[in-house]
């Protein structure tokens, strides 16, 4: 399996979606998180960079969980996330996982 390439700077884009399709407005999401409306606004639009604890509870309110996930299991954790009957190419559209190169980039 091909090392997945994914932005740590996406994962905001799969959370609005999930936010969306829930029927969720900013100020729910508000409500659950204790974020400024304003701050989930400029979060989701990629304008800035949450904090760690901005990021897991705005995940959290729509249902996501982050996870740190040693390299070497990366491949067993997108053999478990692939959806039911797909491909098994891709894994779901609403999982990221954030994997280093191991060259500090």
């Amino acid at each position: 399996m091909p090392t997945p390439s994914i932005s740590p700077r996406t994962w905001h884009v799969e959370v609005r979606k999930a936010r969306k399709r829930q029927r969720m407005t900013q100020r729910g999401m508000e409500e659950l998180t204790s974020i400024f409306q304003s701050r989930i606004s400029q979060i989701e639009k990629g304008l800035v960079d949450p904090k760690l604890s901005e990021a897991v509870r705005m995940a959290r309110s729509v249902g996501f969980e982050f996870a740190l996930v040693p390299r070497h299991a990366v491949p067993v954790v997108y053999g478990l996330l692939r959806e039911p009957g797909g491909d098994g190419s891709q894994p779901p559209s609403a999982v990221e996982l954030v994997v280093g190169r191991g060259d500090g980039a």
